[in-house]
């Protein structure tokens, strides 16, 4: 049994994923995955996506009662390619405690993930 004082550990992992608008990839987008508790929120891990909105992301420790979520922001979306880069673009996926091994960003879990 662990002291509330001492919080365990998660040990380290890697989440991969895609970053999604309008059904298609987001190239070059920056994912940021983030350990939210009762501080100000950790960043563990930041990559960018490629040409298929793949992106992944090996982490290290992080509380176990922290709340992990990813933000991806900026990059060129397929639905709009020919309009280039779109800086405007913020995208979230709460996760929890635990990440799961895969994960989608986009306009769906930000909206999940706003109303949670």
């Amino acid at each position: 049994m662990r002291s509330l004082s001492q919080p365990a550990s998660v040990r380290a992992a890697d989440l991969t994923g895609n970053v999604q608008g309008a059904g298609k990839p987001i190239a070059g987008s920056t994912v940021t995955l983030f350990a939210a508790s009762t501080g100000a929120p950790t960043q563990l891990a930041k990559a960018k996506t490629d040409d298929q909105g793949a992106f992944k992301l090996t982490y290290g420790e992080a509380p176990a009662d922290s709340i992990l979520y990813v933000i991806a922001k900026g990059g060129t979306p397929k639905a709009a390619a020919d309009k280039g880069p779109n800086d405007a673009i913020a995208l979230l996926a709460v996760l929890g405690g635990t990440a799961p091994k895969s994960v989608v960003v986009n306009e769906f879990s930000t909206i999940a993930s706003v109303w949670t």
